[in-house]
């Protein structure tokens, strides 16, 4: 969100070959895990997170993508290990080879 980022990240896996990219429906939404949000305000954070969480998984994701660490740190203490959370990177490597992820 602070470096207004939006686009190129998804541009860059739009160009990776069987991957279909599901936008969640309040993808723009804070997971509750901005800055030490989550530490000054955990209950409220972790409500937050919690509803990130519900939204993703309403896409029926096999994995899902975050460039940011504390929503990344954020979606999988809720998704309790039900999905692979992972860098779009991580997921260009995986798609080139260089790297493998179960589920990519």
């Amino acid at each position: 969100h602070g470096q207004k980022i939006f686009s190129q990240p998804r541009e860059l896996l739009a160009t990776i070959p069987h991957l279909e990219i599901k936008e969640a429906r309040e993808a723009g939404v804070c997971c509750g895990s901005a800055g030490i949000y989550n530490l000054v305000n955990p209950k409220e954070a972790s409500e937050l997170g919690q509803i990130k969480v519900n939204d993703l998984k309403e896409t029926g994701p096999e994995l899902i993508a975050s460039a940011n660490i504390g929503c990344t740190i954020q979606i999988r203490r809720h998704l309790n290990n039900e999905l692979l959370v992972a860098h779009p990177m991580e997921i260009l490597a995986s798609s080139a080879g260089l790297k493998k992820f179960p589920g990519i």
